[in-house]
């Protein structure tokens, strides 16, 4: 059941997380974190990028969580599944190519650093077990980034003076966090 929260979580992050009459400003969480990213107001917060970082950082979190779930899975192939997917998350939240040019880009440099840290977390988790309370803390700092990171957005169109709506995808996201971390606490079998 955990795997349905963290596939859940991982859909709604991919849904609108605001939406606007015109398709061009209906935008998913990564969509919303590159749109903000180029603002002039993003971009001179302290520290810098931080609206963005907060959209982004829930899929680095989505990916550790479903690596840190495949390794209760018995099934070898199902395991190894579960790792890749996590994997091709990390890669997804990786900048393009054109970095390699733009290294002094602070928004690819962020987008660099998420998805190298939670490559190295996912791989960390490979062969580590976290106790109980880490899962806890990296679901609860998830919820909270994309709460705050879609606050900040929605606040940047309302400066811009662009109505828009809360999109169904945070609400889905927000929905599959909560139901994971109460799937936390319930009490579970220990392995003989």
């Amino acid at each position: 059941m955990r795997f349905f929260y963290v596939f859940l979580a991982l859909l709604g992050y991919l849904l609108p997380l605001v939406a606007n009459q015109s398709a061009g400003l209906t935008f998913h969480a990564l969509d919303l974190a590159e749109w903000t990213s180029t603002h002039p107001l993003v971009r001179a917060e302290t520290p810098a990028l931080l609206t963005a970082l907060l959209l982004r950082f829930p899929l680095m979190c989505l990916g550790v969580l479903l690596a840190i779930d495949a390794r209760t899975i018995n099934d070898r192939t199902v395991r190894r599944l579960m790792y890749t997917i996590s994997i091709v998350i990390m890669f997804v939240s990786l900048p393009p190519l054109d970095f390699i040019t733009r290294l002094e880009d602070r928004n690819y440099q962020q987008q660099l650093g998420l998805g190298l840290a939670g490559l190295a977390l996912i791989f960390i988790v490979m062969r580590w077990q976290p106790p109980r309370w880490v899962i806890g803390v990296v679901i609860v700092l998830a919820f909270a980034a994309l709460s705050i990171g879609w606050v900040r957005a929605i606040e940047l169109f309302n400066q811009l003076g662009l109505s828009l709506s809360v999109g169904f995808g945070g609400i889905l996201t927000l929905i599959g966090l909560s139901g994971r971390l109460g799937w936390l606490f319930v009490r579970q079998p220990t392995p003989s």
